[in-house]
């Protein structure tokens, strides 16, 4: 009756990280379920701030930036930025207020044979970029294309934007920004 018991407790002793330990791909699935149940939620508060509020210099097609908030609580923000070549959208997704994922696209204009933009058609996307994040390191990504001049987005950045993108809305949140 024993001899099962010591067994079990031998094993448990033996490999007590395998037991506990998450793999990157459960996070990135538990990440993923998070995602989900933000954009299902309802009644979120939501707040916006546009142009030369958020950005250095004014956007060729404008620029907004929104949050979704539960309380006092940011759970998702994103970005839409109009550029003379396409469009760049972020959304940023957080867990008791840190950034877990980053979905990026980035979309170009078709041009016509002068090359001049063809605004009334569908811009194509040429770079898609999901980052997965824990602690504030990334754990995971996958990109698919290239941005506009090759520029490689970098947990670094996307990290350092989000805090930046957090703080703005929190200010025009609590009415600090008109």
């Amino acid at each position: 009756m024993c001899k099962p018991t010591l067994h079990l407790l031998f094993i448990l002793l033996m490999f007590p990280c395998g037991l506990l330990a998450q793999t990157n791909a459960e996070k990135i699935n538990d990440i993923k379920k998070i995602c989900a149940e933000i954009n299902k939620e309802k009644g979120l508060k939501t707040v916006s701030l546009s142009d030369e509020q958020f950005v250095d210099h004014a956007c060729d097609n404008g620029c907004t930036l929104t949050a979704s908030f539960r309380k006092d609580t940011i759970k998702k923000m994103w970005d839409w930025i109009g550029l003379s070549y396409g469009i760049i959208e972020r959304t940023f997704y957080f867990k008791h207020r840190r950034l877990v994922f980053v979905n990026e696209t980035e979309r170009h204009f078709v041009r016509d044979s002068t090359g001049a933009p063809l605004y009334n058609k569908t811009p194509m996307i040429v770079f898609e970029g999901r980052f997965y994040f824990e602690n504030g390191k990334l754990i995971g990504s996958s990109i698919k294309g290239e941005k506009f001049g090759h520029e490689k987005e970098t947990p670094v950045k996307l990290l350092a934007l989000a805090n930046t993108y957090f703080a703005l809305l929190n200010d025009k949140k609590d009415g600090n920004i008109k």
